[in-house]
């Protein structure tokens, strides 16, 4: 049996059903409180609803057919709880509406640092033309570095770079690899 999430989704992907399972043990469905979700930002808005689980939650569904129309970004969400006349906001975030690959355009998806980092290493390998004054990266310019300036600015690019991936993972609930350096 696949176990229904306890939150709101931090990220989900267009097209995908969301399902997620709020308790609110002071609201509770079966006091005839009724749970709505609205999601907004710039490109639009979309709402949800939260029906009685029949073991006293809330149990929220967006259908696959709805969420395939909701454009990518991060939308910011209130969850909020009706009954009589009476209106209170009981939750609010963030969630991340994401495209999916099959119907996504081909994308450049590194971060700025890790687009950065090649470029360095490509200057340090000399990939770079003898004749060209800089690189251009994101709208970030290299130019001219000194070979330790690279260095550098490569050993700074791959402890950031690490550092997000190392984020990443523990978002994912991975566990992190580090390295321990001894210098003689």
């Amino acid at each position: 049996m696949v176990s229904i999430p306890q939150t709101e989704p931090e990220v989900f992907i267009a097209g995908d059903t969301v399902e997620f399972q709020i308790s609110l043990p002071d609201y509770p469905p079966s006091a005839g409180w009724v749970l709505s979700y609205t999601w907004t930002n710039a490109a639009g808005v979309f709402n949800g609803l939260g029906v009685d689980d029949g073991a006293g939650n809330f149990l929220v569904t967006l259908d696959a057919a709805d969420t395939l129309a909701y454009a990518p970004g991060r939308y910011g969400y209130q969850g909020r709880v009706f009954l009589a006349g009476v209106r209170k906001t009981v939750r609010e975030g963030w969630t991340t509406v994401q495209l999916s690959a099959e119907d996504a355009a081909p994308q450049d998806v590194r971060t700025i640092d890790e687009k950065l980092l090649d470029a360095v290493e490509s200057a340090l390998l000399g990939r770079m033309n003898t004749d060209q004054a800089s690189y251009s990266v994101g709208g970030v310019s290299i130019s001219r570095l000194s070979p330790a300036e690279l260095l550098t600015a490569r050993d700074q690019l791959i402890a950031k770079v690490q550092r997000l991936r190392d984020a990443e993972a523990v978002r994912k609930g991975r566990g992190v690899s580090t390295t321990i350096s001894v210098v003689l």
